[in-house]
């Protein structure tokens, strides 16, 4: 491609790197000293920017004397252009026009202003088949501050920079100095504009005939029709609802009221009255597409007035003069006629104001009375609510009575939990009409509850949040602020004891609510919409949660700026999102870059800073980084001691991490130690059956029974499970739990015990599809493998084939697909398929040859599994040959023993 500075080439990337890129160069005889400035600009403002929707700069130089600079190549077409094409709906339009705001937001707080953002400029590229905005050509980008580079731009005397169907009415000027972001913000108005109608406000054709100077007028000067009056008086009205989608009375209507006035605050003439900034354009597009109340309004009638003055002077005078000539000559005729009503309605106002005096009297009796009656009831109501002060007072009062800190320190309860206990008692006074105002007891309340509920005592706080709610609800409403965060802490209370089925439909309605009434943005929607995407995610509800967490941390980012620590809160359940859905890559940088800004901020013994700590370690963990997890799963357990207690459950969270990454480092000497406190302080500190509890009890029995401990593994296995089917598989980890008491069944010797729990686990996992689990590649595995050692091959096949195309469509290359694919030659081999099975188990096993060092110590009898299976089958298929080759090879990996117990002290 070729413009007026340069050309731009399609180049391939030979080394260190092979790709292919794009090459802006400047053309021959174009080296002046504005040009390379110019060039230099664009290559500068580029560099400082990195949003997966501007177009990157990877390198740049000099050749020949001629400077260059290397991009992405985007293999693109215009925002226009592919719309069309693809034949979008508005809604559909809208949605794609959202990121290229953001895009241009990046660069307006990098300190750029891009001064030319048209269709041409605006490419939509496709990856893996979905549209992805890239916004090109800073040519003639602008800092806000300070200078892109140390030449100097002149645009010269007279100069005007941009296309003037897409300027701004401050750009369209000679040597137009004085513009700044919301410059850009109108451009973005004009291309939306052009996505609903097909053209921009002042089209090409209509400023052919004129010349520059008129074209700038009109720019600056003319208003534009809106959007949908544009539709329904263009003649090609049928064509261009074709290219929407849309029927065209359909079409204009959807445009009308909302669209209109969006699009028109974005194109006002005078700037202070545009959107402040991209991301406020933005934002007011995504409230439409969610069907919430738009901050853009028409312009008042005393608006539209001035305006009409501001244009039409000379009209507007001449009128104005003839109206008070008509005026001045009418005046003579009815002045007389006018003093004459003015005497008459002197003689009645005197009658009135008799009778004023005399009902003025009588007031003034009554004023009296009701004064003393007003007097008496406002010291009632003074003294009645000084009493409800001190009763309030002396409640909360009772909570530190004797609160001695030497003589807590002699006894046995831990501070917190005498302040919990004494939290529940003041608690146990607001019942009735204790302190007199409702709403004050509510306040009272839910004070109490959010104590309760830092302090690691949900379940206690549940009772007040839920009164404390139903007050408000009755007295403020179930949309008032104060009964929507009453609403949202009893989620989180409902969560602490593990009842998300109780908490999930709270946050819903809470955000659905919060969303209504206060607005996306607000500090109270934020934080119920950051809770709602934790807890889909602990369901397994990825596609919830992904979305969700997602949009909360953009809107903190654009409220709160990125150092805040709610804004990092939001950074750090991102990252945990990615973790879940196994995108490492984007969880690991976000999690290091969360614990470090808490250090910065917060310093390094906050609470958040400790939870961003375990998150990152956990994180080390599930990318096999073992040497990097442990030492900060031991510092991270080490500082929630010391801040927080021993029995604190963050403090127990901690413990249950660092013992699971002792078991993936195969130290099971520290392993079991460790799960037996953790879980002797947490059946204390929590119900038997609270999901935390239940899946340490599934963990420790997991480390009794790879050590042989048969004895001890059972008994745990079966409470484990009982409490697990009580819950109705709420929690992500009821998988975990369900598949060690399958094993315990199967290291006991009851297989049909284990097959019979495997199926209803699955049968349970497809009836929540959608909901809240998922069966998973790895309980199919189970089952598969179960099913082997029952010898119900025909069972197993269909299984294990299920199993093998999940993997093979998430991990295609991973050491468990090139397992699954041997396990599922085994159950071919079983049916004596010899011809389908070899190929099979031939792949599983030179794949797990392969991998070998990816396989976790656990699992290391995996590959000497799939060699007994090459050898069954060639013993099958009589190829002696083969089997002595594969049996020296089967020499070389004897299967694993199981771990003897270390040696206990006698107590």
């Amino acid at each position: 491609g070729e413009g007026g500075m340069g050309s731009v080439w399609r180049a391939k990337q030979t080394e260190a790197v092979k790709r292919f890129v794009a090459v802006k160069l400047i053309k021959a005889g174009m080296d002046s000293k504005q040009v390379l400035a110019r060039f230099e600009a664009e290559r500068q403002a580029l560099a400082m920017m990195d949003h997966p929707n501007i177009a990157k700069v990877l390198d740049g130089g000099v050749h020949e004397s001629h400077p260059f600079f290397v991009m992405e190549l985007v293999k693109g077409v215009p925002i226009t252009e592919y719309c069309d094409h693809r034949k979008l709906t508005p809604q559909e339009r809208l949605e794609l026009f959202v990121p290229v705001c953001q895009a241009i937001q990046h660069a307006h707080q990098k300190g750029i202003i891009h001064r030319d953002i048209k269709p041409s400029n605006v490419l939509i590229a496709l990856y893996d088949d979905r549209p992805v905005v890239k916004v090109i050509d800073f040519g003639v980008a602008k800092a806000t501050c300070g200078t892109l580079t140390e030449r100097t731009i002149d645009t010269g005397f007279g100069g005007v920079v941009g296309t003037p169907q897409y300027m701004s009415p401050e750009q369209a000027t000679f040597n137009n100095l004085d513009i700044d972001t919301r410059s850009d913000v109108y451009a973005l108005g004009v291309l939306l504009y052009e996505l609903l109608t097909g053209s921009p406000p002042f089209a090409s054709k209509e400023f052919e005939k004129r010349g520059l100077l008129e074209i700038l007028r009109v720019v600056r000067e003319e208003e534009p029709p809106r959007p949908s009056t544009k539709l329904s008086t263009a003649d090609a009205l049928p064509t261009l609802s074709a290219n929407r989608g849309t029927e065209p009375k359909k079409l204009t209507g959807l445009l009308k009221n909302e669209l209109d006035w969006i699009v028109m605050k974005a194109l006002e003439k005078d700037r202070t009255r545009r959107y402040e900034t991209a991301n406020g354009f933005a934002a007011d597009v995504l409230r439409y597409l969610s069907g919430e109340a738009v901050q853009a309004h028409p312009p008042s009638n005393a608006y539209r007035l001035k305006k009409f003055v501001r244009r039409n002077k000379g009209r507007v005078i001449a009128a104005s003069l003839v109206f008070f000539a008509l005026l001045a000559g009418m005046s003579g005729t009815t002045w007389g006629l006018i003093r004459a009503e003015a005497a008459r309605r002197g003689e009645a106002a005197q009658r009135e104001v008799a009778e004023a005096n005399e009902r003025e009297a009588h007031a003034e009796k009554a004023k009296a009375v009701v004064a003393s009656a007003a007097e008496r009831r406002a010291k009632e109501l003074t003294e009645k609510r000084l009493t409800q002060i001190e009763r309030g007072n002396e409640i909360i009062t009772s909570i530190f009575a004797d609160l001695n800190m030497w003589r807590l320190r002699e006894g046995t309860e831990p501070l917190e939990a005498v302040l919990a206990m004494r939290l529940v008692e003041a608690a146990g006074q607001l019942e009735g009409e204790a302190v007199g105002d409702p709403l004050a007891v509510a306040v009272l309340q839910h004070r109490l509850g959010e104590s309760l509920l830092s302090l690691g005592y949900p379940r206690d706080a549940i009772p007040l949040f839920l009164k404390s709610g139903e007050t408000r609800a009755a007295r403020l409403g179930a949309d008032h602020p104060d009964t929507l965060t009453s609403l949202n802490n009893l989620a989180v209370s409902y969560h602490g004891v593990g009842r998300l089925d109780k908490a999930l439909p709270l946050l819903e309605e809470a955000l659905m609510r919060s969303r209504a009434k206060l607005g996306a943005d607000h500090s109270d929607t934020l934080t119920c919409m950051a809770n709602l995407a934790t807890y889909y995610l602990e369901v397994g509800r990825l596609d919830k949660a992904l979305p969700l967490q997602e949009e909360n941390l953009t809107r903190m980012k654009a409220k709160l700026g990125i150092d805040d620590p709610h804004t990092l809160t939001s950074m750090g359940n991102l990252a945990e999102g990615y973790r879940a859905a196994g995108r490492l890559d984007k969880a690991l940088p976000l999690l290091e870059e969360t614990l470090a800004r808490r250090r910065a901020i917060l310093g390094a013994d906050h609470a958040h800073t400790l939870a961003g700590m375990g998150n990152l370690a956990e994180g080390y963990q599930a990318a096999e980084l073992l040497d990097k997890a442990l030492p900060l799963l031991k510092e991270t357990l080490t500082l929630m001691r010391a801040k927080l207690g021993a029995d604190h459950p963050h403090t127990l969270t901690s413990m249950a991490n660092l013992a699971a990454g002792y078991r993936a480092a195969g130290r099971l000497d520290k392993t079991l130690p460790l799960l037996e406190e953790t879980l002797a302080r947490m059946r204390a500190k929590l119900e038997s059956d609270h999901p935390h509890t239940l899946a340490l009890m599934s963990n420790l029995e997991e480390g009794y029974r790879v050590t042989g401990r048969q004895d001890r593994a059972l008994p745990l296995h079966e409470e484990a499970a009982l409490g697990i089917e009580k819950l109705r598989y709420q929690q992500e980890f009821a998988g975990r739990i369900i598949s060690n008491t399958i094993f315990a069944y199967e290291a006991a010797g009851q297989d049909d015990r284990a097959e019979t729990w495997r199926r209803k686990w699955l049968a349970v996992a497809k009836e929540r599809s959608g909901a809240d689990l998922l069966p998973s590649a790895g309980d199919l595995a189970a089952l598969g493998m179960n099913l082997l050692r029952q010898k119900k091959w025909v069972d197993a096949e269909t299984v294990l084939r299920e199993c093998l195309a999940i993997r093979e469509k998430a991990q295609p290359s991973g050491w468990l697909t090139f397992n699954s694919r041997s396990m599922l030659g085994e159950a071919l081999l079983g049916q004596k398929n010899y011809t389908e099975a070899e190929p099979l188990l031939l792949k599983g096993y030179e794949g797990l040859k392969q991998r070998e060092k990816s396989i976790p110590p656990h699992a290391a009898n995996r590959l000497p599994e799939a060699l007994d299976r090459l050898i069954a089958l060639y013993t099958a298929t009589q190829k002696p040959e083969e089997v002595k080759r594969h049996a020296a090879e089967r020499a070389k990996h004897p299967s694993p023993r199981a771990v003897a117990p270390a040696p206990r002290e006698k107590r």
